[in-house]
């Protein structure tokens, strides 16, 4: 393995002699492993990366390894391209939220992109541009997700049945207890047909 000029000129310039001063053989090896690392972290720092497992979880099926590159992928294109449909494409694989609108994707990549720059410069100025975006794109997400829910009330306000289901659909629904048992002046109310009406 050849060394770059530069990195030799550092290794060459590192203080080698600090690892020479102690007798102990321990405190030698040490340091001079520190300096040595040290210098090394400079100039080809640890990278790290994902190793698949050769055995998955029971519940990783080839489906899924195959959708999670489906995933990677179009991250991969989403985050080379600045068009809004990659994001779509993208947010749609993952979320599937209807009030998720080009709007919202727009504002969700402009918050993202902005902390990249943030993160990549470490300026006031553009962590304070990354703050305002995040905070606009909670706003937006969060003006489409009550504009979606005033739509589908209004739409629906003669069928409850449809607003259940849509709020099931959509992962908001929790799950509630079955009610069993009514107690009205220390009569208990057994039969569900009476405790629903």
């Amino acid at each position: 393995m050849e060394i770059p000029e530069i990195s030799q000129c550092y290794l060459f310039e590192a203080p080698w002699d600090a690892a020479f001063v102690s007798d102990d053989i321990d405190d030698v090896v040490y340091t001079w492993e520190e300096t040595f690392n040290s210098t090394l972290d400079l100039h080809c720092p640890w990278r790290h990366k994902r190793v698949k497992l050769t055995t998955q979880k029971p519940w990783i099926t080839k489906a899924v390894i195959k959708q999670l590159h489906t995933r990677d992928h179009l991250l991969k294109v989403a985050r080379r391209s600045d068009d809004a449909n990659d994001w779509i494409k993208r947010v749609k694989l993952t979320t599937q939220k209807p009030w998720i609108t080009k709007a919202v994707i727009k504002q969700l990549h402009t918050r993202d992109h902005l902390l990249k720059v943030a993160r990549r410069s470490d300026d006031a100025n553009d962590w304070i541009n990354y703050r305002v975006a995040r905070n606009k794109a909670v706003e937006v997400l969060r003006s489409a997700k009550r504009e979606y829910y005033t739509n589908s009330f209004e739409e629906n306000k003669n069928n409850p049945s449809a607003i259940w289901k849509s709020k099931t659909l959509n992962g908001s629904n929790k799950k509630c207890r079955e009610i069993n048992k009514l107690k009205i002046d220390d009569h208990d109310m057994l039969d569900k047909t009476e405790i629903a009406i």
